[in-house]
């Protein structure tokens, strides 16, 4: 994404065939969100504008604080939503074939949590 650009937790090219350009953005950016409200807030807004600004086509939100991941699929001119609970499974058109059971993901990231590397 380059040097001056904001760096994700998690960055997926899907589909290149390929290693990714320096300046070439991502398909899919995952942040996890930390408890403090300015880093919620950044997670929440400002990353989403600055994903959306540069071709991201899906920005995952994983909150493990309040159990869900919500999803922005940034389309031409509209964005779609998607709140995925802990008991449900995440799928894309973007990733064929592959399949995220949330719950799981949570229980890794509490144990990560719990070390203090929020």
């Amino acid at each position: 994404m380059g040097p001056d650009r904001r760096r994700p937790d998690r960055a997926i090219w899907a589909g290149l065939g390929r290693l990714p350009q320096e300046r070439e953005a991502p398909t899919i950016t995952v942040e996890f969100v930390s408890q403090d409200k300015r880093s919620r807030i950044r997670d929440y807004e400002t990353k989403r504008h600055e994903y959306r600004s540069i071709g991201v086509r899906e920005y995952w939100i994983i909150d493990r604080f309040d159990r869900t991941m919500t999803v922005h699929k940034f389309e031409r001119s509209k964005v779609d939503i998607e709140t995925v609970t802990a008991e449900q499974s995440y799928t894309t058109q973007l990733l064929p074939g592959f399949e995220l059971p949330l719950s799981k993901l949570l229980q890794l990231a509490d144990r990560w949590g719990d070390r203090g590397d929020e």
